[in-house]
């Protein structure tokens, strides 16, 4: 996967590639069904200049497997953290994806392909070959939701990507601020209390929607921040999140190793 030329900096990707990218998949009625998507060839290469638009990726398990774990090794973790807390108070969500990702494929570490019943790797989840895969769709996703695909092994390769091209960001004493708030509240979550409860009360500390902190719920579960003492329980709606509960709270072992020692 070749990086484009042009990185986002935390001041944020080109605002008309940025535009581009989201025509192209969203409107206010919500998606776009794709035989009604409109896109110019000279938007695409406009898109694709400014690393916004991709074009379609063909590549084996082994690559990207390989290629992952090689991203895994180049990024600093404390990148992967400051970025995630600088998208705090920005709202910029795309930085706000790559430590899940982080944290998801430092787990898998090297492996070979290995596949089950439906031919996916028992490891990663990838296929033997992805051919043709659409990046623009979940770089949109990244961009407008923070990324809804955790774990999958296209979007980890594309988020990680990303984030090792991005300038390094730095936090704001609001963002770190804003980053104790939400612990504070997932400490005083009710015991009986579910990701979703947790997700709306969530607005109270951050400007964001309803998708954007359901993925912020999902992305602490990722990496280890809300830890569930019963896997067991039913997942509902979340992935990564869904047997939180309130009274599990938050790891404190895991916001350290991940932000630091708190104040």
């Amino acid at each position: 996967m070749q990086p484009p030329p042009a990185p986002s900096g935390p001041s944020g990707p080109d605002p008309r590639a940025k535009k581009i990218l989201f025509d192209t998949f969203w409107s206010s009625k919500g998606w776009i069904d794709r035989d009604a998507r409109q896109l110019s060839e000279a938007d695409r290469e406009y898109a694709k200049r400014h690393g916004m638009m991709f074009d379609p990726l063909t590549i084996g398990h082994d690559a990207l497997a390989t290629e992952t774990r090689r991203l895994v090794e180049s990024i600093e973790p404390t990148k992967a953290s400051a970025a995630f807390l600088a998208s705090l108070t920005s709202r910029r969500l795309d930085l706000r994806s790559g430590l899940a990702s982080y944290v998801l494929a430092s787990a898998a570490g090297p492996h070979d392909y290995v596949g089950n019943a439906s031919g996916t790797c028992v490891t990663c989840g990838a296929l033997r070959e992805h051919r043709d895969e659409d990046l623009d769709v979940l770089n949109f996703e990244r961009h407008k939701w923070g990324g809804v695909r955790h774990g999958d092994p296209l979007y980890t390769l594309l988020d990680l990507s990303e984030l090792a091209r991005t300038e390094p960001a730095t936090p704001t004493d609001d963002d770190r601020a804003t980053f104790e708030k939400i612990l504070e509240l997932v400490a005083d979550s009710a015991p009986k209390d579910t990701p979703g409860k947790l997700s709306r009360r969530l607005a109270d500390a951050l400007p964001s929607s309803k998708p954007e902190r359901d993925v912020l719920v999902e992305i602490l579960a990722a990496v280890g921040v809300l830890a569930p003492s019963d896997p067991s329980r039913g997942s509902g709606e979340f992935v990564h999140a869904g047997a939180w509960r309130g009274a599990d709270g938050y790891s404190r072992t895991a916001v350290a190793r991940l932000f630091g020692p708190r104040a």
